[in-house]
């Protein structure tokens, strides 16, 4: 049987209870005590559903439901930013290593401080490149 873990069927990025959020073209998934976490890739961001406690949220990436918004930005949340990521993976202390796509980067969000890194990765990032 295949059943709907989150999503409405809308293409957005709004947060709410797993059922009734919209999202945008998920891929990556990692699973820890209870919490699926999420690559969502049109919405250029990191998500989380947490069925500890019915809810999801945005972890990494654009803050607001804009699909446009997207750069190649370190720091906390509300100002990091990705560009369309496609993988995501727990490490060690709940941190969350990010295959940043079109950045070319590998970038890790730190869940004790809500900010992300770039671990590795170089280039002009920010879009393709020839």
């Amino acid at each position: 049987t295949l059943l709907v873990a989150a999503g409405s069927g809308r293409e957005a990025l709004v947060n709410s209870t797993p059922a009734s959020s919209d999202l945008a073209q998920p891929s990556g998934l990692a699973w820890r005590d209870g919490v699926l976490v999420f690559a969502d890739s049109e919405s250029s961001s990191v998500r989380a559903v947490d069925f500890n406690d019915n809810s999801l949220s945005t972890l990494a990436g654009t803050p607001t439901n804009n699909l446009f918004d997207f750069g190649d930005i370190d720091g906390p949340f509300g100002v990091n930013r990705l560009q369309h990521p496609l993988g995501v993976a727990f490490g060690e202390n709940g941190v969350v290593y990010i295959a940043d796509t079109y950045n070319s980067r590998i970038k890790v969000y730190d869940p004790a401080t809500g900010a992300t890194t770039t671990l590795t990765g170089q280039g002009a990032g920010g879009g393709f490149r020839d």
